[in-house]
């Protein structure tokens, strides 16, 4: 968005990918918790400043093709490689186009969704102006308005690495250089700072250790880009406010809640009725860095106490699972259950039957969302048919401080792909083609899932056509021409015969394994 970004972004590529906090889907369920009635998210216009080459906004379209989607971006380079992908699906409710945002006004038209991700902090503070100005005066009368931004106090520390990092590498013109060297002026701190055990070189070896398993172009988009201004919230919000947008929520709603945090905060920062005030508290005491916003235009009416009614049109997946194996679970004998928080490794111990079996529904049926009448249901049957009854009133109950507590997920749809693998299995064909050109795969509920070459070998070849037996022959013969290896006590089986019997259940299991995440369809 300056005369430098455009070159920057075109010789280090962003990756392009979709983020699910991002899908309108998501975000009008979090405006539904809190009162209000956003747009049909699948009927919607939808747009994306910043979208690189569509890898977030792409499959939206393919998801929801009675909806309109526009992107946006400076980089002609990423633009085109999105162009790519638009005509080979055959997308005609989606347009890329290369320009600023600073080259948006009314005629552009008004948005019911816009997404500006991974933009904010990182370009002047005349186009972050500008970005909020067209998050306010393109967003329809009840539409959202997706923000992310670097935040302080977390960014503070880290923005003296960014700096010793841009200080060194100056000089230097060519990319790798830069990311090789700022990579390296970090290990040369992490060994020579003073005071083996400084406030400040445990921040060093912290963030080095961020940056071991962060791509390179991480890193320099992050922390080389000529831009990157974190802010408070407090000064993001009066910002938005100038506009005449109001904070909404953030998409991670753990952060909001009061009662996520030690009894003394609750009573202290509990009697703020400015929740913009309140959270700008909570992310002094949380140290954060990173905010994902929604916002809405000023004088919506919100409502913040979670009524029951809400809650019962949403859809839920949760990431706890029971440490033991879900079929041998006994609900009956009355003994906690065990259940691990597979995001963070935090373990929860569920003293209530109906409680355990409500979870174990969720468990066994991740990542796929389900109504609370599914929930109910499946979790009776857990009970040995239990009454259904109790079991709702049970799941309405903690409902709401579950999802405040970031233990239930929530979503506005159940999504349109199937979990079944039929006689001729058929994969999302947007799936189909981002695994042809890159190794994170969006699936049907627009979360990412890596692939390597055997699954990238077989979702080519499922295009509803080919029965079962057909599409094991295709992939055997990937293995027979030695296009791909399946190695056994780390070597290579490449006789036929040896190889079709093993390669039979590998086959079921990859086709399985398309089904329980999301990307095969009807």
């Amino acid at each position: 968005m300056t005369e430098t970004a455009p070159y920057s972004y075109d010789e280090v590529l962003y990756p392009s990918q979709a983020y699910k906090n991002t899908r309108p889907d998501k975000l009008a369920a979090i405006a539904r918790l809190f009162g209000m009635t956003a747009p049909d998210f699948r009927k919607s216009n939808v747009l994306e400043i910043g979208c690189a080459s569509g890898g977030n906004l792409i499959p939206m379209a393919a998801a929801y093709p009675d909806s309109r989607f526009l992107g946006i971006d400076m980089s002609a380079k990423q633009i085109e490689e999105g162009q790519k992908g638009v005509s080979e699906l055959g997308l005609s409710n989606i347009e890329l186009r290369c320009i600023s945002v600073t080259d948006v006004d009314e005629t552009l038209g008004t948005f019911d969704y816009i997404i500006a991700h991974g933009i904010y902090s990182w370009v002047p503070e005349d186009v972050r102006k500008k970005v909020l100005e067209v998050c306010s005066t393109n967003l329809s009368e009840n539409g959202l308005a997706y923000v992310s931004f670097n935040t302080l106090p977390g960014w503070n520390m880290i923005k003296t690495i960014r700096d010793m990092m841009v200080y060194h590498t100056e000089r230097l013109s060519d990319p790798a250089s830069k990311i090789r060297q700022a990579r390296q002026i970090l290990n040369f701190a992490i060994e020579n700072t003073v005071g083996e055990d400084s406030a400040y070189k445990r921040v060093l070896k912290t963030e080095a250790e961020v940056l071991k398993n962060a791509a390179d172009n991480y890193l320099y988009h992050d922390h080389l880009e000529h831009h990157n201004d974190p802010c408070y919230f407090h000064e993001f919000m009066a910002n938005a406010a100038h506009v005449g947008l109001m904070y909404l929520g953030d998409t991670s709603l753990a952060a909001m809640f009061l009662g996520n945090h030690p009894k003394r905060v609750r009573e202290i920062l509990g009697q703020i009725k400015d929740i913009v005030r309140r959270e700008q508290y909570l992310d002094f005491l949380t140290n954060r860095r990173f905010r994902s916003t929604i916002l809405c235009h000023g004088g919506v009416q919100l409502s913040r106490t979670i009524s029951r009614d809400r809650l019962e049109g949403l859809y839920y997946t949760s990431r706890l699972v029971p440490k033991e194996a879900l079929d041998t679970i006994d609900l009956s004998a009355g003994k906690p259950t065990k259940f691990v928080n597979s995001s963070n490794n935090s373990t929860v111990i569920v003293k209530s039957p109906v409680s355990a079996a409500l979870l174990c529904v969720l468990a066994e049926n991740y990542p796929h969302p389900l109504s609370v009448d599914e929930v109910v249901e499946k979790a009776s049957e857990r009970l040995n048919n239990g009454s259904e009854k109790t079991v709702r009133r049970s799941f309405m109950n903690g409902a709401g401080n579950m999802i405040l507590k970031g233990v239930f997920d929530i979503a506005s749809e159940s999504g349109f792909h199937t979990r079944e693998v039929s006689a001729r299995p058929k994969a999302w064909p947007c799936a189909q083609y981002m695994a042809r050109i890159k190794s994170n795969i969006p699936n049907a509920l627009h979360g990412n899932v890596g692939f390597g070459g055997h699954l990238k070998a077989l979702i080519k070849n499922l295009d509803g056509n080919r029965t079962l037996d057909e599409l094991f022959e295709e992939f055997l013969k990937d293995f027979v021409t030695g296009n791909l290896r399946y190695l056994q006590d780390e070597k290579a089986v490449t006789d036929e015969t040896e190889l079709r019997p093993i390669l039979k259940e590998h086959f079921r299991n990859r086709l399985q394994f398309l089904a329980d995440n999301a990307f095969l369809v009807d």
